[in-house]
């Protein structure tokens, strides 16, 4: 891989494209090698006292187990970059689409709201469904050092719901009730005066 990424440093991206797949071969048949080599003890102890009180067998296996472990770490890592990036860009266009829809004169209008409140709600029901699942999946909960099957109430949860369902939702009550929205930001402003 630091073949790849001085290649890459270097301006040859041809060349760290090459070495980066290279090395990604590598790693993915070092990682079928070493699964194999641990499958007969998945979910044992493997740990055996001898008579002196070493550890035998172990320190292989759990070198093995680290590795593999690190290798869908970071595999999860990308996904889930990779999936942030999906579900920002949905929200964020379909929040334009209903802004587009209430700011221009189309013609006929009414279906294409009804599309927008559709795509809205479904997106925002989705994503919080994914974040729960997420929150409470058993791998990741572990590898996030949380409690697994519980709605954990984690920083990363709090804001992915924030920004993929209780603003999308403001957006849509606010262009389609833009009364009630500015008398509740005026409440809220009065309160927060009163509160300095």
């Amino acid at each position: 891989m630091s073949f790849a990424l001085y290649s890459n440093a270097q301006g040859d991206w041809r060349q760290a494209l090459l070495n980066q797949r290279v090395s990604q071969a590598v790693v993915a048949e070092l990682s079928e090698s070493v699964t194999s080599l641990l499958e007969d003890s998945w979910g044992e102890d493997n740990v055996k006292e001898t008579d002196a009180g070493k550890e035998t067998g172990a320190d292989w296996r759990n070198e093995g187990k680290f590795f593999l472990i690190a290798h869908v770490v970071a595999f999860l890592h990308h996904i889930f970059a990779q999936l942030q990036s999906l579900v920002l860009l949905v929200t964020a266009g379909l929040v334009l689409m209903l802004i587009a829809a209430n700011s221009y004169p189309f013609q006929p209008r009414e279906p294409l709201r009804l599309f927008s409140w559709i795509g809205i709600l479904t997106s925002v029901a989705v994503a919080i469904y994914v974040f729960v699942k997420v929150s409470r999946d058993k791998t990741l909960s572990l590898f996030a050092g949380t409690t697994p099957d519980k709605l954990n109430l984690t920083r990363d949860f709090v804001t992915g719901v924030l920004i993929h369902g209780v603003l999308p939702l403001l957006a849509l009550l606010g262009l389609e009730f833009p009364e009630t929205i500015r008398g509740i930001v005026s409440w809220l402003s009065v309160l927060d005066r009163k509160g300095k």
